[in-house]
């Protein structure tokens, strides 16, 4: 009995480490171009390179005249690093959480707000 009990604690115990692991998303998924649906007006390209651009088409800028940006995904956390380049710095680093990834649908938050775009080709 008092096996079954340690068996039964340790089964717990990799249960509850391994739920608290954050996923891995395939970062190929995020590779192409998205349209917000909520939380911005703001586009996005996401690059194989690690490089991005985003533009706000609402403000009639195109994606050629977009703010440029470098990105990095481990696990769930998305990073965007925005270079200005007046002053040759990356400045803005915004940091995200992805919580859907997948062939036509990217939704990730932070800590104030929820983001979802829908990809478009």
């Amino acid at each position: 009995m008092k096996k079954l009990f340690y068996l039964l604690g340790f089964v717990l115990l990799v249960i509850t480490f391994h739920s608290c692991e954050k996923d891995d998303i395939d970062e190929s998924m995020l590779i192409g171009k998205w349209r917000p649906l909520t939380g911005t007006s703001r586009w996005f390209r996401y690059d194989a390179d690690g490089y991005g651009v985003t533009w706000n088409p609402r403000e009639d800028q195109g994606e050629d005249a977009g703010q440029k940006f470098k990105w990095k995904l481990v696990q769930s956390e998305l990073e965007q690093r925005h270079h200005i380049e007046i002053i040759g710095e990356d400045i803005i680093i915004e940091i995200y959480t992805i919580t859907v990834l997948n062939a036509t649908t990217l939704k990730y938050k932070n800590e104030s707000r929820n983001y979802s775009f829908i990809r478009t080709f």
